[in-house]
């Protein structure tokens, strides 16, 4: 049975995990997408860019769930 503190202070900390993990994955997909973007001219670049983020955000809040789930 989960308490209604614990759930809420879970609640947070996903929050916060979720809005850290978006921060660094756009960060660094929007840098590097755009970095080969100015290399290569190619719009390629920025799909490739937009894939990393995506990567990115789905490592570090599946690494969360994982870490949730032990608790």
């Amino acid at each position: 049975m989960v308490y209604p503190q614990t759930a809420g202070k879970k609640a947070w900390t996903w929050i916060l995990t979720s809005a850290l993990g978006w921060g660094v994955g756009l960060a660094i997909g929007w840098s590097v997408g755009g970095i080969l973007r100015l290399k290569s001219h190619l719009f390629l670049s920025e799909l490739v860019g937009l894939t990393l983020a995506w990567v990115v955000v789905a490592a570090i809040t599946g690494v969360a769930l994982v870490r949730f789930r032990k608790v």
